[in-house]
């Protein structure tokens, strides 16, 4: 994950080589996404410190 004009991107590199990015925010929940290296897709995360590297109270 990497920030793009200062909003959370989820960027991966394709089969071909080709660079893709996608806004890191879930459209239907609202939180963070994280990306599913098995299924090679972006899903909503359960931990939301987890896309950003901060620690949130309460184990976040």
């Amino acid at each position: 994950m990497v920030r793009a004009g200062g909003k959370p991107c989820a960027v991966h590199r394709g089969d071909q080589g080709t660079l893709h990015a996608v806004s890191a925010v879930c459209t239907h929940l609202g939180c963070p996404v994280a990306f599913n290296n098995a299924e090679r897709t972006t899903e909503p995360s359960s931990r939301p410190a987890a896309w950003s590297g901060e620690a949130r109270a309460g184990g976040g």
